[in-house]
């Protein structure tokens, strides 16, 4: 499924793998890449959104609630604890 490579791709080249990313930040970022990328889809969109929930059935991403998401490894885990400990949010 390109799709979700090239979802993948978007959201570890804009660095939206490294703490929580809005579903905004993902559209500003790549969704002129994505036109390009798939030229006759009018719902570039549309298509972000169901892949995201693809990613998420698939443990990739974790959905958190209003537009969202972060991304599933213990590196990102990792960044958002000493983020938090560095602001005193322990």
């Amino acid at each position: 499924m390109p799709w979700k490579t090239d979802l993948k791709r978007e959201i570890e080249e804009n660095h939206l793998d490294v703490g929580i990313f809005t579903l905004q930040e993902l559209y500003r970022y790549s969704y002129n890449n994505l036109q390009l990328l798939y030229p006759k889809n009018k719902t570039i969109e549309a298509r972000i959104r169901q892949t995201l929930q693809v990613l998420r059935d698939e443990k990739y991403l974790l959905f958190i609630g209003r537009g969202e998401y972060k991304v599933l490894s213990w590196e990102n885990d990792e960044f958002i604890n000493f983020v938090k400990v560095y602001h005193g949010e322990s």
